[in-house]
């Protein structure tokens, strides 16, 4: 097709000024052809600079509140042991028994921290807030109390949380910083009221240590910033020096995030420390008061991009100065040739045979074009369109002669006309426009994402303006990185999760009898092998609840010999996957109790596994029934490590409550979790 063709005129003297306006048009555009690949070049590495930065600090904001859950995950565990170890103890007794106790705390501190931690402060304190027994000072500063920390204040009253994240202080006999993660002190031998204030146990982890965590997950080669954030803004642990008891400003960003309760986002703002511009990435700590920011300067950002720009321009700058130097001898030959009255007609029919031939060559360099690219006028006409649009659209040249034509094609009705009236505002401001990424629909109905970039390009010898729409297909390149992003977070996280359960079951699993303890670590590993086998065939997506509880229960619902010995009953429901892990371990552990003590432990004991969902509520119950069992007359006296699993995991991980009640016939438990932490997001159908 053609894009504005000169008509040769006869000889005269008019026709050079012709010719040397169709040179001013043709001209530029050869000289800035290699500045606007350039400037399409930095546009796109530009975009390629600021994902590469947001994709850093979605990884290191994931990584780090990965850390901070299994640092805190390892505290509750350790503040459960310390309250297995004083149960039934009077105040008076574990003052009598400091020694002894002291040890006994110490070796659970010690319970495996990494080779560069130290070991957490364990303390016990009375309801007056007075020390009573530490698992590191011996013996413990008791003569003067300590209600002004907050951690002795905050779990008072009957409504208070679970878990409590202190303030950071600094240690009175060790002279470090400090914070403390806070748990009630249960089941003491005062006579207290179940559910009474009976002071507190807190494990506490060096601001030393935390820091020294978050730089090694910090990149330090870009500057990155992580810092570690309580509920009210305090700053209790940052990969930069900051003075301890530091807070974000009132004005920060993530401030109102916190308020609202919201898990991640992503944004730029100010930093209220130090003033620098930052990306920063959002988190929450799941299943605690605690939040996690890592931020980027914008200043690496840009120094990326930089040293990106260095061999475009490197290329391109100097064929525009070469072309430009040509440009300028061509103008002064045309200018000689338009002064010159000898041979006027000659020189005028070479200029427009000339300009025919550059015509030719500028519509082949589009038509030829490895990339979308589309010639078009003011008045909607489409001089010239490259094979490789054609290509990938299915659409003929000759089907899109106007602009129009292609946007009634390749978008709905009410956007085709946003984009005609798009461009003619383009036209009319003369700058260039984009990138922009759009959803192209093709011959065949299917959807394609173009990233568009839109510049003018001079004006035709009767006035009409030309802009060149050139485009670059990232359609595969958006869903390969949307499908490896994904993939990669879900598989890092569950590895860590399983590694830290593992850990957390070897670390604390009594070990009086060895092949006990064998049989009870290899059967809680096989439980999560399980769960995460599911995972794995579902690409971590979640996990049905019924296939979950057959893999638990398989060697009882067997129907020979007899009937089945476990139950089963329910509606479809797929579990999300952050809770196959914790449920399926809650399972095992009820299963394990009843082949011991309960109802599969003799000849015709039966079990029940019934679950149901209220969306009004926003609950989702499973309710497990023994009966058939040996019969129970009260409570078990002590709770056993499986027991304070059952709990940890239904509290903590899956926010729920759990209710038990040892009936004659035998142990019926119930628990309640929140549909949005237990049920998998429904998925979206691609249209």
């Amino acid at each position: 097709m053609s894009f504005g063709r000169i008509p040769v005129m006869p000889p005269q003297l008019g026709e050079s000024q012709v010719l040397l306006r169709a040179w001013r048009l043709l001209l530029p555009l050869a000289v800035l052809l290699p500045l606007l690949v350039a400037g399409a070049g930095a546009w796109l590495a530009w975009r390629q600079a600021w994902r590469e930065a947001e994709q850093g600090v979605t990884h290191a904001a994931d990584a780090s509140a990965e850390y901070a859950r299994r640092v805190f995950d390892g505290l509750v565990l350790r503040i459960e042991r310390a309250n297995d170890l004083l149960a039934g103890l009077r105040d008076e007794e574990i003052r009598a028994r400091e020694d002894e106790l002291h040890q006994l705390l110490r070796h659970v501190a010690e319970a495996g921290p990494a080779s560069d931690e130290r070991p957490p402060y364990l303390y016990v304190y009375d309801r007056e807030a007075r020390a009573l027994v530490s698992g590191t000072i011996l013996p413990v500063p008791s003569a003067v109390p300590l209600p002004q920390r907050d951690f002795n204040q905050a779990l008072r009253g009957p409504n208070s949380p679970p878990v409590f994240l202190s303030r950071s202080y600094v240690g009175v006999v060790t002279g470090k910083a400090y914070f403390a993660l806070t748990r009630r002190r249960e089941r003491s031998g005062n006579g207290v009221p179940p559910g009474a204030y009976d002071g507190v146990i807190n494990a506490s982890v060096y601001v030393e240590d935390a820091t020294k965590a978050l730089r090694r997950l910090a990149t330090e080669t870009t500057g990155d910033v992580i810092s570690l954030v309580r509920a009210d803004g305090e700053i209790l642990a940052r990969s930069l020096p900051i003075p301890p008891g530091s807070r974000i400003g009132d004005n920060s960003p993530i401030l109102p995030l916190i308020r609202q309760d919201v898990e991640r986002a992503t944004f730029n703002g100010r930093s209220t420390l130090d003033g620098a511009e930052r990306l920063v990435a959002y988190r929450k700590v799941p299943g605690y008061p605690a939040y996690i920011s890592a931020a980027r300067p914008h200043t690496a950002i840009l120094d990326r991009w930089s040293r990106a720009l260095v061999p475009l321009f490197g290329t391109g700058l100097p064929a525009t100065l070469a072309l430009l130097g040509l440009a300028l001898l061509v103008r002064r030959s045309q200018r000689e040739l338009a002064a010159a009255n000898a041979g006027l007609e000659r020189r005028v029919a070479a200029r427009t045979l000339a300009l025919s031939e550059s015509e030719a060559r500028f519509r082949a360099a589009i038509e030829g074009a490895p990339i979308p690219m589309m010639l078009h006028a003011a008045d909607g006409a489409v001089l010239a369109l490259s094979r490789s649009w054609s290509s990938l659209t299915g659409y003929a040249a000759a089907e899109l002669s106007t602009h129009a034509e292609w946007t009634r094609r390749a978008f709905p009705p009410a956007e085709a006309a946003s984009r005609e009236a798009q461009r003619i505002l383009a036209f009319a401001a003369g700058t260039p426009t984009g990138p922009e990424e759009l959803a192209v629909l093709t011959r065949d109905g299917a959807t394609r994402i173009w990233e568009v970039h839109d510049a003018p390009v001079g004006a035709l010898p009767d006035g009409r303006r030309l802009r060149v729409s050139a485009a670059i297909d990232v359609t595969e390149r958006r869903a390969a990185e949307e499908r490896q992003a994904l993939l990669a977070r879900e598989v890092d996280h569950r590895a860590k999760n399983a590694l830290a359960v593992v850990q957390a079951a070897l670390r604390l699993t009594p070990r009086d009898d060895p092949e006990r303890f064998f049989r009870t670590v290899e059967a809680r590993i096989a439980a999560l092998a399980r769960a995460q086998g599911m995972l794995a065939e579902t690409r971590w997506r979640g996990a049905d609840l019924r296939a979950l509880a057959e893999g638990s229960l398989a060697a009882f619902l067997s129907p020979a010999p007899g009937a089945p010995r476990a139950e089963l009953s329910g509606p479809p429901v797929m579990l999300a996957a952050t809770a196959v892990q914790p449920v399926s371990l809650i399972l095992h552990e009820l299963a394990t109790n009843a082949v011991k003590y309960g109802a599969l432990s003799v000849p015709g004991g039966v079990v029940t596994l019934a679950w149901a969902v209220e969306p009004e509520a926003g609950l989702l119950r499973l309710h497990w029934t023994e009966r058939g069992g040996p019969s129970l007359a009260t409570a078990p006296g002590r709770r056993g490590f499986g027991s304070r699993i059952i709990e940890t995991t239904a509290q903590v991980q899956l926010g729920g409550r759990i209710e038990k009640r040892w009936l004659p016939e035998g142990l019926s438990c119930e628990l309640a979790m929140p549909l949005d932490r237990t049920i998998a997001a429904p998925r979206v159908a691609a249209e």
